[in-house]
């Protein structure tokens, strides 16, 4: 029987290996502490959003906010230089640049006071990353964003009384504001069994009425509005005429107010480019009928201005040319 030589360990080899790797594992840890101070990383939302930003997602500002080669104090003239925003907002003495496409979940914003850098972050809908921040900042830099947001919303609601008013079309109060359904006619039924034939086939219509019933093939019941004008802003209506209209004509209405001020205009289009045109009716506010009619002439210019402005912004950046 042959014997294996025995194994001797050497005990101070092995002391020496224990202590190297335990070195070696307290270096990584130190490195890995000090890799999560430098990029901001305090939890797990935060490696979830630098893994994010590793796939691509983002626009390649992050890696400068990520390495401090951009900081907080920083001129944003200098920035604007090297990363232009694919937004600007301003509402002084704040600016904010922001990095992502019209209606994206994702956000990448940076903010400045007195065209100093003070706040960068990232997210999405779970998460969210400060790159860096200042707090004692952040309350007033809310209140003066609230406020410009108002005032834009203002403005917005103006300039359509506006545009009504400028194309001889209805402005006008409302009450005894009601919603009621309406009964599908039964040429809507036809039409849409038409549309389905042309679309799917007479026989795999066939099947599915006999799977569901006939009452599966017609138009599910239309809401419509009725008001009484109480007072003509513009147009040619007169008070205590009543007015019951389509559902669907009535883009953006909101009935909280005691007296509804409703606009007409025969073509949405020329509020909102991408619809497919038609009578729309909408709704602004009390406040921003008042605040129209207080502006003067010049004033009125000035808004029509600031909006086609912003307009033709937003369609440059959804890529749209009017």
């Amino acid at each position: 029987m042959v014997r294996l030589p025995a194994i001797r360990l050497n005990r101070n080899k092995l002391k020496k290996a224990a202590l190297i790797g335990s070195a070696v594992l307290a270096v990584l840890a130190l490195l890995t502490a000090l890799a999560c101070w430098f990029f901001g990383i305090r939890s797990r939302q935060d490696i979830i959003g630098y893994s994010e930003m590793l796939r691509g997602r983002f626009h390649p500002i992050w890696k400068d906010l990520a390495l401090r080669r951009i900081k907080k104090g920083d001129d944003l003239d200098e920035l604007v230089a090297r990363h232009e925003p694919l937004r600007r907002e301003e509402w002084p003495p704040f600016v904010m640049l922001r990095y992502n496409e019209v209606g994206s979940f994702d956000g990448l914003a940076v903010a400045a006071k007195d065209g100093k850098l003070i706040f960068a972050s990232v997210g999405s809908c779970c998460w969210e990353h400060t790159f860096f921040d200042t707090p004692q900042e952040r309350e007033t830099l809310d209140e003066a964003y609230r406020a410009w947001l108002q005032q834009s919303l203002l403005e917005s609601a103006a300039y359509r009384i506006h545009l009504a008013v400028e194309t001889g079309n209805d402005v006008f109060l409302a009450e005894d504001v009601e919603r009621s359904w309406v009964t599908a006619d039964p040429n809507d039924t036809e039409e849409l069994l038409k549309r389905a034939t042309a679309t799917l086939g007479a026989e795999a219509v066939q099947k599915y009425i006999m799977a569901y019933g006939a009452e599966a093939v017609r138009p599910s019941p239309k809401l419509q509005l009725t008001v009484e004008v109480t007072e003509v802003i513009s147009g040619d209506l007169t008070p205590g005429t009543t007015l019951t209209f389509p559902g669907e004509q009535c883009l953006e209405v909101n009935l909280d107010e005691p007296q509804t001020v409703f606009l007409h205009l025969p073509d949405s289009r020329m509020l909102f480019p991408f619809t497919q045109g038609g009578d729309i009716y909408l709704t602004v506010s009390r406040k921003a009928l008042d605040w129209y009619h207080s502006l003067s002439a010049e004033q009125i210019e000035a808004l029509k201005t600031r909006y086609l402005a912003r307009r033709a912004l937003y369609m440059k950046q959804l890529g749209q040319v009017e």
